[in-house]
């Protein structure tokens, strides 16, 4: 029986006016407005990221359960802990563990452990890859049974017998899926009428020996179809899906898609509350498809809001056109926003920073400083909290090798015949990024290239240059191949970037960018960095690591490494010939260093191991039991190696000097309990797989599972700082695809905390970094992409009370200083498909900031107006669509 909607409404009403911390009132404001259009329909929660859409969704998946219904939430796989999480934090019995695998679905029934299959719990958390399986008509066949045993048995309960075969069959079963298949039977067979109606109709839809053949479980193949519904009726019927992340993967092909279309029963009762901070990420077209995923299928309303949606794309380019003169253009506009807003309104609920108490506060200030020496002056965007400006990389400045190395990939483009020289468009497209350009400068170094041709002459002369040229005929016969030449000569220009060691450490988009990571990092700030590709952004990542050791070195600072690792001498090389250092590269002399420092930095340590266990226990409090139980596990395997190196690079620089009569630091003086206590907590928290197996060391925890708990943190503590010695390590910087999944929190935890380490950035790969969640890092670096994905990226920082919101409090009650803002520095090269990219990337920003944030004509065309300009700035802006909901008591009274 599906929950009666009218209840969850007046539950979502009773939620938002219930007292306590957990929701603001803005999250308030939504449920309240949900409670009106959930019953009727799916709805799109678009609140802009760092708002709290989580809690929104665990409030309504709470509504749900407790009217009688059932909650499936989609999820990244790596977020599974947080909505865990939050959860607890509701005060609401968290979901188990995020069904990732078949087999992790199969072992709710074959699990000992497992608390009760998946249709018999109210909220189950999937995996959005969960069938991302690959299944080969030769591969093992467990995955492949549950289908047919399933089949057989609906077909002999329908006809009183089995079919031929059938019982061979199920007696060699893997007994976890036979076990699964009678227990799904079985619930289908008394269940709801969506589970019989989908069994009914896999009975119908195949015979038992069809199901039963190994061909057909191909990603495409109709076996593979029915066995998705097969494993939906393993996980019941539900009445909410919450789709997290519900801008990602739109192809039908799609995990996600497949879980929606072909896994999850489907039922015109289920409604589906998709979470997204960029519904809409290259077009206005693109709601049809948001809407679609939220279950809004209708085809006269996605006509509709396709059509409303195409008007007002053409109002607004016609508006940045004629703003300031065509009182038409501004009217059409207008009109199409406000149909704009009245067709999407019922399905788009969304929050945005405009009305946050942070962003208004800072705005309120500039524009009572913006002549005070409080707030340095803006070019355009006075009254934005969001920085944004290039680093740029320009190419007439460049060394002559890389001013050829440009020309040479511009070159090959166009004499490169289309489909015929894949690598030279690739270079081309991705040369400003340095992807592809490492493999591509080698592959230019093989190339044959005719020794007679002079690389400083003009490609056009080849023939002049090489007088038995002029007869060469191609491979067909015919006449010279003219182009195959021109290709010959531009590759050998590339060749000669190419025989540098690793060209990608010369790079000048990633020489620039080090650089400007160095200087904010010289101020103690931290930068979060974003890249698209992992080649460019390990070097990087070992240029920064390169040059902070160096640096280091030379100011007598401490770092923990003992010699250069062989894989590293390129980096270190580069990094000492940028940095200017008088001498000329010497590794022995940089080893000799190093392991001359790395001695003192032992004695450190071997200070901090001798009295580690009691330093934690001095510093635990009596609120901390689970971390007491952990510590006597960690006394009794007593190896405080690891735990000393990690603890140790968390304080940081915080010592104290050596005693005037001993010359001995007092370990507790330079090394504070409770100092050493939190760090304690900080990695034990950071090195659990939390998606897993959540611990609050604020409860207590038995002896058995404390030693369970610290074995395995000890084996993660030595995978993060065992190639300490040698290798260039993360104290300055980590790439978070150098860390495994259950590793990596630990590699953004410390930059968490002020003042650990790595004080330099954090260095991520991921379309949307999950581990870290409002790291105090104000300055993202976003590549060229789209626009919804540099939002995303923008969103680990700009979040509720963030970083950035508390300097700016901070700034305000003292008055000193300019106030803070978060920077966007992309790094643009001049000359390449690196500067075309990111300036269609900025236009497509702007279409989406006026559909999504308000900002109708870009701050950068909004210089230099007058006041009369500035007043139809305003109006425009005001008839800007807001899907804001409005303050919960008018929505009830309404």
């Amino acid at each position: 029986m599906s929950v009666d909607w009218s209840t969850v409404a007046e539950r979502l009403r009773e939620i938002a006016d219930a007292p306590g911390t957990f929701l603001n009132e803005g999250q308030r404001d939504s449920l309240c407005l949900l409670a009106e259009r959930l019953p009727q329909h799916g709805v799109i929660l678009a609140d802009e990221v760092g708002l709290g859409k989580t809690r929104i969704a665990v409030a309504a998946a709470r509504a749900v359960t407790e009217a009688g219904g059932r909650v499936a939430i989609l999820i990244p796989t790596t977020l599974a802990y947080q909505w865990q999480d939050e959860f607890k934090k509701a005060g609401f019995p968290a979901p188990g563990e995020a069904v990732r695998s078949f087999w992790q679905f199969i072992g709710a029934w074959s699990d000992p452990s497992a608390p009760r299959p998946w249709f018999d719990r109210s909220v189950v958390l999937l995996s959005h890859g969960l069938v991302n399986w690959r299944l080969h008509p030769n591969g093992p066949r467990q995955r492949t049974q549950l289908l047919p045993a399933l089949v057989g048995l609906a077909q002999r309960s329908a006809s009183g017998r089995a079919p031929n075969g059938f019982p061979d069959f199920e007696r060699n079963l893997d007994p976890s899926v036979r076990t699964a298949a009678h227990s799904i039977w079985a619930r289908s067979a008394q269940g709801s009428p969506e589970m019989m109606q989908r069994l009914d109709a896999l009975r119908q839809e195949t015979t038992w020996r069809d199901a039963s053949a190994a061909q057909d479980f191909e990603a495409n193949g109709g076996n593979r179809r029915r066995l998705h519904q097969a494993v939906g009726l393993g996980l019941g019927a539900f009445d909410l899906v919450i789709v997290d992340e519900a801008h990602k993967s739109r192809h039908d092909e799609s995990g996600l898609s497949r879980l929606l279309g072909e896994v999850l029963l489907g039922s015109s009762s289920r409604r589906h509350l998709c979470l997204t901070a960029t519904p809409v990420e290259l077009n206005a077209g693109q709601w049809v498809d948001s809407l679609a995923r939220a279950g809004v299928r209708d085809d006269t309303t996605k006509n509709r809001i396709r059509g409303v949606t195409s008007r007002y794309a053409k109002s607004l380019a016609r508006l940045r056109h004629a703003w300031r003169s065509s009182p038409d253009a501004r009217q059409e506009f207008s009109d199409a926003a406000r149909a704009f807003q009245e067709a999407l309104s019922p399905f788009v609920l969304r929050r945005d920073k405009r009305r946050d108490e942070d962003v208004v506060r800072y705005r309120q200030a500039v524009l009572r400083n913006r002549s005070a020496a409080l707030h340095e002056p803006l070019a355009a965007d006075v009254d934005s909290y969001r920085w944004q400006h290039e680093i740029p990389v320009d190419l007439s400045r460049l060394d002559p090798s890389w001013k050829r190395a440009v020309c040479a990939v511009e070159a090959l483009s166009f004499v490169s015949e289309m489909g015929k020289d894949p690598l030279s468009k690739r270079l081309r497209l991705t040369f400003g990024n340095g992807h592809g350009i490492a493999s591509g400068l080698d592959h230019a170094g093989q190339e044959e290239v005719d020794p007679t041709l002079a690389l400083d002459g003009d490609p056009e002369g080849i023939a002049a240059s090489d007088p038995e040229a002029v007869g060469a005929t191609s491979s067909e016969g015919g006449p010279p191949d003219k182009r195959a030449q021109r290709i010959s000569w531009w590759k050998g220009v590339l060749a000669q970037v190419g025989g540098r060691s690793d060209p990608l450490f010369e790079h000048p988009a990633i020489v620039a960018a080090a650089r400007e990571i160095d200087d904010y990092a010289t101020r103690g700030e931290k930068v979060l960095v974003f890249g698209r590709f992992t080649a460019p952004m390990r070097a990087l990542v070992a240029l920064l690591n390169a040059r902070q050791m160096l640096r280091a070195l030379d100011e007598g600072r401490l770092w923990p490494q003992s010699q250069v690792a062989q894989e590293d001498r390129s980096a270190v090389e580069a990094a000492h010939r940028q940095l200017g250092r008088p001498d000329p590269f010497d590794l022995g002399r940089i080893d000799a260093a190093l392991a001359a420092q790395y001695l003192v930095l032992e004695r450190r340590r071997g200070r901090l191991r001798q009295k580690i266990f009691d330093l934690i226990g001095e510093g635990l409090r009596p609120d901390e039991p689970g971390a007491a139980a952990l510590l006597a596990a960690a006394r009794r395997t007593d190896r405080p190696t690891h735990l000393a190196a990690a603890i140790e690079q968390l304080l940081g620089e915080r010592v104290a000097e050596p005693s005037a009569d001993t010359g001995e630091r007092p370990a507790a003086a330079e090394f504070p309990p409770r100092a050493v206590a939190e760090s304690f907590i900080d990695l034990v928290s950071a090195l659990r797989d939390q998606g897993r197996d959540a611990l609050d060391l604020r409860e207590p925890i038995d002896e058995d599972k404390a030693l369970a708990v610290w074995s395995d943190t000890e084996n993660r503590l030595e995978v993060e700082y065992r190639v300490e010695r040698g290798a260039l390590c993360a104290v300055h910087v980590r790439l978070d695809r150098d860390a495994r999944p259950a590793g990596a929190p630990a590699c953004v935890q410390p930059s968490r905390k002020q003042p650990a380490r790595p004080r330099g950035p954090v260095a991520r790969r991921a379309r949307r970094p999950q581990p870290a969640q409002g790291l105090p890092c104000r300055r993202p670096h976003p590549p060229g992409v789209e626009p919804g994905v540099v939002e995303q990226q923008i969103g680990r920082v700009d979040r509720v009370a963030s970083h950035w919101a508390a300097s700016v409090q901070r700034a305000l009650e003292t008055g000193e200083g300019t106030l803070p803002r978060i920077e966007i520095r992309p790094v643009i090269f001049g000359g390449t498909y690196d500067a075309h990219h990111w300036a269609v990337l900025l236009d497509r920003w702007d279409d989406l900031r006026a559909q999504l944030h308000g900002i109708v004509i870009p701050h950068h065309d909004r210089t230099g107006c007058t006041e009369e300009e500035i007043g139809i700035l305003t109006t425009l802006d005001e008839a800007a669509p807001d899907f804001s909901p409005p303050p919960r008591r008018q929505v009830s009274q309404g």
